[in-house]
């Protein structure tokens, strides 16, 4: 949003009640969510420990995803989303002419954005792999934990109108960014899941563990 401001014209109070405002929310959110899913309590849903990994794996895929994967997920959904809106056109640049997505990428590289989006693919990593490794069931399901959340949750400052945006420019970002973020869930679960096991929950793993025991005590009797 800060980048953006010259579009926006947000006044700095503005800006830091939003920044001040959103953190607030997440907080809560975070509190309530672990609450309700009884990870302050509950010893027994505490996954296992991850096991050593292999850091040149780590860093090669954290490298992958941050530098080129979350860059092209963000510009094409931009381009082939958001930018298909005439009055997003107008809105960021003046002029409801249609340029080449090449011709905006060199803007991007120009101005810095691209670089910028290199800083925010690192916190999305970061926050996926604390998302997956606290988290059970199968990669589809984390995926789809991941996709929501950051589709609902980073999107969810569009769903009402408000007066920094005209109406279509809101519902064009709306749909750009809660498709492209659920998109992005799956894509960073999918390489994640090469350095992240699966995980249970340790209360599924004693009831295995005891059943086992039970029958090889069945047949040894």
């Amino acid at each position: 949003t800060v980048w953006f401001n010259d579009s926006l014209k947000m006044e700095p109070n503005l800006i830091m009640t939003i920044v001040v405002g959103g953190a607030i929310m997440a907080f809560l959110f975070a509190i309530a969510a672990t609450m309700l899913t009884g990870r302050f309590s509950s010893s027994e849903s505490t996954p296992y420990p991850l096991p050593k990994v292999n850091f040149m794996t780590l860093w090669k895929e954290i490298l992958l995803l941050a530098l080129i994967l979350w860059p092209a997920v963000y510009f094409l959904a931009g381009y082939l989303i958001a930018w298909q809106f005439e009055a997003i056109r107008l809105y960021y640049s003046g002029s409801v002419v249609m340029e080449s997505f090449f011709t905006m990428m060199k803007a991007n590289f120009a101005t810095g954005l691209y670089f910028f989006q290199i800083f925010r693919g690192f916190l999305w990593v970061l926050i996926a792999m604390i998302v997956i490794s606290t988290s059970t069931g199968s990669w589809l399901h984390r995926g789809l934990i991941l996709g929501l959340l950051l589709s609902f949750l980073g999107s969810s400052q569009l769903l009402l109108p408000n007066p920094i945006m005209p109406e279509m420019v809101r519902i064009g970002h709306l749909i750009e960014t809660s498709t492209s973020s659920f998109i992005w869930g799956f894509i960073l679960t999918w390489f994640l899941k090469k350095i992240i096991p699966v995980t249970q929950d340790v209360s599924q793993q004693n009831q295995i563990s005891n059943l086992l025991d039970s029958q090889v005590t069945h047949k040894i009797i």
